[in-house]
């Protein structure tokens, strides 16, 4: 029988690709991947987790934070959300560059929050989560694109123009919002909780439901916009949807906000962490896996 001291005596997953490491040298590598056997027995720690992935969570976190954030300015300035259906008319390029800007930097952090881990086994694409995320965002970026390009056009002011845009952006977008938005936060959670930190984790459960409820109110208000356009009737019987909606959108907005910094605070402490649990030359990679993890994994 095999020495637990030197080799791995119980069931164990590689952390990058799955293979049961089982009776293999914790000095040793997995026989699939290459990946070090001291580097699986660690577990979830964030810590330990690819840094050049962290990276890239780190700076799709930011991104979020400053889609976000002119979002935010847009709404002040303007007294109103960007997609807020004002007078009927056609845009300038100035009006629709700057929320633009915040929905390609929103399309990229989510590009990036969903980047696979390498340390992960991929999933078929209908089970994956991030791919799942990735297709509704690029979706609600399409419909949100072509309102951009309906309100810039000549016949935004006409009845026509402004049932297709608000079907464009009002109801197709704010629908595949939510999905991707679903998405997005559990991805969030996941990594939160492996800081560990689950305030963090449960706050992003609690921004994926203010944010998606404020989507489908606007989805809402947009449907009584699509029929009062079609009728020429406008009545304000949406008025307090819209006035909830619009409440429920800036808790939302604030609460990803702050929540989103906290954990880019806790990604770069990882990245940092990581680094310095990297075995030193004099000291082996098997005591020191044996002096973090041996006592997490005695059967």
């Amino acid at each position: 029988m095999s020495d637990p001291a030197t080799h791995i005596n119980f069931d164990i997953p590689c952390a990058r690709c799955g293979y049961n490491l089982r009776s293999l040298s914790r000095k040793g590598e997995c026989p699939e991947c290459g990946h070090p056997v001291w580097r699986s027995l660690l577990g979830e720690d964030l810590a330990q987790a690819d840094p050049a992935w962290l990276r890239l969570q780190r700076l799709g976190l930011l991104l979020a934070i400053a889609s976000v954030a002119i979002y935010i300015e847009q709404a002040y300035m303007f007294r109103r959300h960007y997609w807020a259906i004002s007078a009927p008319k056609q845009q300038t390029i100035w009006e629709i560059f700057v929320p633009a800007l915040a929905m390609v930097c929103g399309l990229a952090a989510t590009w990036l929050i969903t980047t696979p881990e390498p340390r992960r086994l991929r999933q078929p694409f209908y089970r994956d989560l991030g791919s799942l995320t990735r297709l509704a965002m690029i979706g609600a970026v399409a419909f949100q694109t072509l309102y951009y390009l309906l309100r810039l056009s000549p016949y935004a002011g006409t009845p026509g123009g402004m049932a297709a845009y608000l079907i464009a952006d009002g109801l197709a977008s704010r629908l595949l919002y939510v999905v991707s938005g679903v998405g997005y936060f559990i991805l969030l959670a996941r990594l939160a909780r492996r800081v560990p930190s689950f305030t963090i984790a449960l706050g992003m459960w609690g921004a994926m439901v203010v944010t998606s409820l404020a989507n489908l109110g606007f989805a809402a208000v947009a449907t009584f916009q699509v029929r009062g356009v079609l009728s020429q009737s406008w009545n304000q019987n949406y008025s307090n949807i819209l006035q909830g909606t619009e409440k429920l959108w800036w808790i939302g907005a604030w609460l990803e906000i702050i929540l989103s910094v906290a954990l880019f605070v806790f990604v770069g402490q990882a990245i940092h962490k990581g680094r310095a649990t990297i075995p030193p030359p004099s000291v082996t990679r098997e005591e020191h896996t044996v002096t973090l993890a041996a006592g997490d994994h005695r059967t």
